[in-house]
């Protein structure tokens, strides 16, 4: 498995006019500074919490004692003054001009929530990785980090079982005892991880009457985050010749007008990808792979009214101010119905818990349960939702339960 760096980390089409923001840190403030109002220095500033904010996140230890507690204010004091922040409160501190922040706010839907209710830190994570470090991808697609991990379970002795559902998380006296099957096996275990949706873990997979009553109701308390849709296709366009980045994002409205046209059932933007700019085996030759994403409601699927066709076209009108001609020149669609039109492809809720400051950092699900020896992981515990934070959560919950390193940060990575 290899990865590639991806320099222009993303390009906006907004009011008529693309932007490319740049991944080289002074190119992308510049960029920034160049189309509004805004003091260079403030926007930098800004770049400059994003970045403290990242290098606490990454020092902060996995399993919290007393006396780690105690020391935040000193050690992360961020982290620590800013736990309960929006990202809308941090960012309209340095940056006026709306539509420097309209660019700035662009890849909301990669979080999840508009401004008003995301909670600063993930973006700003997120942005401070982005913009310097750069966007990494699996080359070859993220299948082969999954056929990795495989790979490196079957090596150490394990056994991958595909396709084969857990039916039941025996417990006893708080203690885990195994897992049940659909097939009927029944696996005894001291240690059990689930990284599903914690939701299913504790309402269907371990009686009620088993889980402490505080707990659930904490559970239920919890937001979910929003969906998302999904259209892949193949083109023959010459898409190298019309995006300049691996990702524009199609920014018709600001983020909260976005989100609200979601939830009322209607598509706010989309983010276009074309994995073979970088990638191009992904292809044959002369084609390329085309992905196009809206943030949605979960229960979008399933509510009446929701249009499958109408969406599709919407999402592919919009696609098109990224790449003028695309309906025209679809090669391959991987969702259809038997009529031939396209049919988005719902996903669950993409960050686990929604990313509001009061699900997200700390105040997000522990690894540790109520039962001794059952441990979550994935993106409705900690750290976070996305791709970087639920390989994150592996890492640490593999540290806890071997009870490795489990005092020290999340950097370095070996166990």
């Amino acid at each position: 498995m290899s990865v590639g760096s991806l320099r222009s980390v993303y390009a906006v089409e907004l009011e008529g006019e693309r932007i490319v923001l740049p991944g080289e840190r002074e190119a992308h403030l510049a960029a920034l500074a160049d189309v509004g109002t805004d003091d260079a220095c403030s926007i930098a500033a800004l770049f400059d919490t994003y970045d403290q904010g990242y290098r606490e996140i990454l020092a902060v230890p996995i399993s919290l004692r007393v006396r780690d507690l105690l020391r935040m204010p000193m050690k992360t004091p961020l982290l620590f003054a800013k736990r309960k922040a929006t990202l809308a409160k941090v960012v309209d501190a340095h940056i006026r001009d709306p539509k420097v922040r309209a660019l700035h706010t662009a890849l909301w839907p990669y979080i999840g929530l508009p401004t008003s209710q995301m909670a600063f830190l993930p973006y700003g994570a997120m942005m401070a990785s982005y913009v310097g470090e750069g966007a990494f991808y699996c080359r070859g697609g993220f299948q082969t980090l999954a056929d990795a991990i495989a790979d490196g379970l079957t090596r150490h002795g394990g056994e991958l079982l595909l396709g084969t559902k857990a039916s039941k998380v025996g417990v006893s006296d708080r203690r885990v005892t195994g897992v049940e099957l659909e097939t009927g096996q029944w696996i005894e275990a001291a240690t059990v991880i689930s990284e599903g949706d914690v939701r299913d873990t504790f309402d269907e997979l371990i009686d009620a009457q088993e889980v402490p009553k505080r707990y659930l109701r904490k559970l239920r308390r919890q937001t979910p985050s929003m969906s998302a849709c999904l259209l892949h296709l193949g083109t023959d366009l010459d898409a190298p010749s019309l995006v300049e980045a691996q990702i524009t994002i199609v920014a018709p409205y600001s983020s909260e007008e976005s989100y609200g046209r979601s939830v009322r059932g209607s598509i706010g933007g989309v983010s276009v990808t074309v994995p073979t700019l970088t990638d191009p085996g992904r292809a044959p030759a002369g084609e390329h792979t085309v992905v196009v994403s809206a943030a949605v409601p979960i229960e979008c699927g399933e509510r009446p009214g929701w249009d499958d066709r109408k969406v599709a076209d919407e999402m592919l009108a919009m696609a098109e101010r990224a790449l003028p001609g695309l309906s025209n020149h679809v090669t391959f669609a991987a969702n259809v119905d038997h009529s031939g039109d396209l049919q988005p492809r719902y996903l669950g809720p993409i960050y686990g818990w929604a990313v509001e400051p009061k699900q997200a950092a700390a105040y997000r699900l522990p690894h540790e349960t109520p039962f001794v020896g059952l441990w979550l992981c994935g993106h409705w515990t900690q750290p976070a939702g996305g791709i970087w934070s639920v390989v994150a959560s592996g890492i640490q919950a593999a540290r806890l339960v071997l009870d490795r390193s489990v005092h020290g940060g999340l950097m370095p990575l070996a166990l």
